[in-house]
Parts: C-alpha cells; sequence; structure tokens
C-alpha cells in the first residue's frame, strides 16, 4: 500500500472532550474511479493496483496510532535519537503511543513527562501521517507544542538536538518522521520567531 498523509487543511484542532476524542480527521483523498486516488493538496496520482501488498495481507497487519510532539522554540524544533529497537540512532520527534481512553492530546502530554520529563502545551495538529513499515501500519498524529519549562532529560533517546531550516535535514530521520520536514520548514517560514 502506498504511504499517504491526512492533512488538516482547514487548519482546526482535534477536539478533545471529557477524556473522549473527536476523531473526524481530514482525509485529503479523493477517488478518481479508475483505480487511483489523488492527492489533492499536491495532486500527486497514487495507483492503488501497483500496491506491492495484497488487501488480506494489509488486513493481517497490526495498526499502531501513536502521536507526535514537534516541540518549537525560536525558530527550531526539537528532535531526538531513538536508542533502542530496529530503528536505534535515528531521529524522530518525540511520542508514543496512544493508549485506551486517552485523546491524541493527553496521550501526547503523558508521553513528553515519560521521555523527557518535560511537560507541554499542545497546539494544533499539523499533519495525521500513514506508513506502511514492514511489520505495522502507523498512523501518527503530530502537534505543534511549546515546552512550558526549559527542563528536560532524555529518559528514553540517545540525544537530542534543536533544529532550524538550515540543519533540518541534517540527520537521519525515520521514514514516518522524514515526510513531516517540509510542512514543518513551511510552518517555521510563516512565523519564525515561534
Amino acid at each position: 500500500m502506498d504511504n499517504k498523509i491526512k492533512g488538516n487543511p482547514d487548519g482546526k484542532m482535534m477536539a478533545c472532550e471529557s477524556r473522549k476524542c473527536n476523531k473526524k480527521y481530514s482525509n485529503s483523498f479523493n477517488s478518481e474511479g479508475d483505480g487511483s486516488v489523488v492527492w489533492s493538496r499536491e495532486g500527486i496520482k497514487l495507483s492503488l493496483l501497483n500496491r506491492l501488498m495484497t488487501l488480506s495481507e494489509l488486513n493481517d497487519m497490526k495498526t499502531i496510532e501513536v502521536v507526535a510532539a514537534i516541540i518549537v522554540r525560536n525558530g527550531e524544533v526539537f528532535a531526538t535519537q531513538r536508542g533502542y529497537g530496529e530503528f536505534k540512532g535515528w531521529w524522530e520527534f518525540p511520542g508514543g503511543k496512544i493508549e485506551s481512553g486517552e485523546c491524541p492530546q493527553e496521550a501526547l502530554k503523558r508521553e513528553i513527562r515519560e521521555e523527557l520529563d518535560a511537560e507541554i502545551a499542545v497546539g494544533d495538529l499539523l499533519e495525521t501521517i500513514e506508513w506502511d513499515y514492514p511489520n505495522f501500519h502507523l498512523t501518527m498524529h503530530c502537534f505543534i507544542c511549546s515546552l512550558l519549562s526549559e527542563s528536560m532529560h532524555l529518559n528514553e533517546h540517545e540525544a537530542a538536538t534543536w533544529l532550524n531550516l538550515e540543519n533540518l535535514r541534517s540527520v537521519k530521520w525515520l521514514p514516518a518522521d522524514v515526510i513531516l520536514l517540509d510542512r514543518i520548514a513551511e510552518y517555521l517560514r510563516r512565523d519564525p520567531a515561534i
């Protein structure tokens, strides 16, 4: 299956009310009726007929739903280097799995407390990424965030850094995270003082 992005073209935040989530994510894909899909923002035509996986394989693939914090400060974004697993040494935006009963914003605050001993303010949804890794399908909700204090401690990562527009692509990003770089660059260009 082709990897896709679900956009948030109207710029609205995902709602989080009374520990329940309003899962009305916008879908920027439109069926063309000819076995293809058009990603409307860029007009990219993705053939569904040229998939590498059968539908039965897709149905058997485990889906993992996660959140990622795009922590922004003074025109830079915060990146962390994985300290474990198959992608050890690769870079990502911090975050993690959404637990049962949590909305994405609550999960993100919890994950950042666990990973960085830090408190964040969760802002707008930047993108929802859909990505097929070899053994699972990833749905990653990526939110613009800000630190509520400057104190952080790496509990799970090998390293961390602040990246600006010039060096945003200087690290080896995880495949699902690299998709966000153009959107993040666009966000930083709009308001570099953030």
